[in-house]
């Protein structure tokens, strides 16, 4: 058997919840949670269901015997096992599955959900960046070779094949890097314009000295 227990939330997590409808009255199961439930338990893992149901309502601080009772009958009619019932945590509890839960990580006050987006972003950054990287990469060694235009728009072409075979676009990182790359590429084009409007322009000069010799 596992070390520590896992708390389940009754309400909303392991049963459907659409209001409050009475201390013993509970939802239908919501099966991909009954199916975890079992399968821990199978497991011989320590599960309890972790509920508000459970807190003392009395006038002396007393539970309801009513309301454990029929949350552990509603366990034995759709988990197969009856588990221990609660309302309160201690150092043993490992996980909490709770549909009003957020996850938080430790000593940090962040939650697990701004560390993804955090995350996301800066793979988008890093993609971008070696896209635009790889892009320019390609002008430097390429810019020479490409001044006639069928051979540039060869050139074009293979490099958006090769693109679409390197570069997961669903992917953050892919996707920063697909516009970095295209970035690069309009970087590219723009480098290419300038080279040819000054080899015309080294043209027209040799001809004005031509010109000017005759």
């Amino acid at each position: 058997m596992s070390k520590g227990w896992i708390g389940v939330d009754l309400d909303g997590t392991l049963a459907k919840y659409d209001g409050w409808h009475g201390p013993t009255e509970i939802g239908e199961p919501i099966p991909a949670m009954v199916e975890r439930v079992t399968k821990w338990t199978a497991e011989g893992k320590n599960v309890r269901i972790f509920t508000a149901r459970a807190a003392p309502q009395g006038p002396h601080g007393e539970n309801d015997p009513t309301v454990v009772l029929a949350i552990q009958s509603w366990c034995s009619k759709h988990l197969g096992i009856i588990l221990p019932v609660t309302c309160t945590k201690d150092h043993g509890m490992i996980e909490l599955w709770d549909d009003r839960a957020v996850s938080v990580e430790p000593n940090t006050g962040r939650s697990k959900e701004e560390i993804s987006r955090a995350n996301t972003i800066a793979a988008y950054d890093r993609g971008h960046e070696a896209g635009i990287a790889v892009g320019m990469e390609k002008i430097r060694k390429e810019i020479n070779n490409t001044t006639n235009t069928a051979r540039r728009e060869a050139f074009e072409a293979g490099m958006a094949a090769g693109l679409r075979k390197r570069v997961d676009s669903s992917s953050a990182h892919g996707k920063g890097y697909k516009l970095g790359y295209a970035n690069g590429w309009e970087k590219k084009r723009s480098v290419l314009a300038r080279v040819e409007e000054l080899h015309d322009e080294l043209e027209r000069i040799i001809e004005d000295l031509n010109d000017e010799t005759t």
